[in-house]
């Protein structure tokens, strides 16, 4: 859209990159030649307030409308749509329902699997410590939730997070028969029961 007249502007030569991540705003906008009109220029971004500078930056994706005008009302506009970078997502798989002492494997599944790390950060930390593992196995004595935040060389971010519900076994065990022969062996009859039974309401 051109208007005023005079020595119109006939060209406006823009430079963009789109931002790096989706909902990240390090996106930019930069008019880097304005061909005709009469200088000094002032610039405006989607209707905003006119300033001196030719730059926009700290953008989102989206469309945008970059206007230029020049000293004497002349002004052309032009629109340009950033994209962003795909990103990436990752998986910790489904949630775990184990009976205690049952060894379970925690892994990251990264799509696309092509990307680059460069931040793991586990919550709970890692078993081993391990500041670069995207995996584990683990012996849960008790209910735990892990959480990972992933970051990769765009700084584009991903989480998940798996439980680990622990099932206490109730080990109880009542003998089919018994001696009260007075000589010290099975001479009561009593059920058997692991630490984990408190005690036995009736039988």
């Amino acid at each position: 859209v051109v208007s005023g007249s005079n020595d119109l502007i006939t060209g406006l030569q823009v430079d963009e990159k789109g931002a790096s991540c989706p909902g990240i705003t390090d996106g930019f906008i930069e008019a880097i030649l304005v061909t005709g009109g009469t200088p000094p220029f002032i610039y405006s971004l989607n209707g905003s307030l006119p300033q001196p500078t030719p730059l926009f930056d700290a953008l989102t994706s989206g469309q945008y409308t970059l206007q230029v005008t020049d000293a004497i009302g002349c002004s052309r506009d032009t629109t340009i749509t950033l994209q962003a970078g795909s990103g990436f997502t990752l998986d910790l798989g489904p949630d775990w329902n184990v009976i205690a002492g049952t060894p379970v494997a925690i892994q990251a599944t990264l799509y696309p699997g092509t990307t680059t790390l460069t931040s793991l950060i586990w919550n709970p930390i890692h078993p081993d410590g391990c500041t670069t593992c995207t995996g584990f196995a683990i012996t849960a004595a008790q209910d735990v939730t892990y959480s990972l935040i992933a970051t990769d060389v765009n700084g584009c971010q991903a989480s998940d997070e798996v439980t680990i519900r622990v099932t206490l076994p109730k080990r109880v065990y009542i003998p089919t028969a018994f001696s009260p022969n007075g000589d010290g062996l099975n001479d009561l009859f009593y059920v058997h029961g692991g630490p984990e039974v408190l005690r036995v309401k009736s039988i």
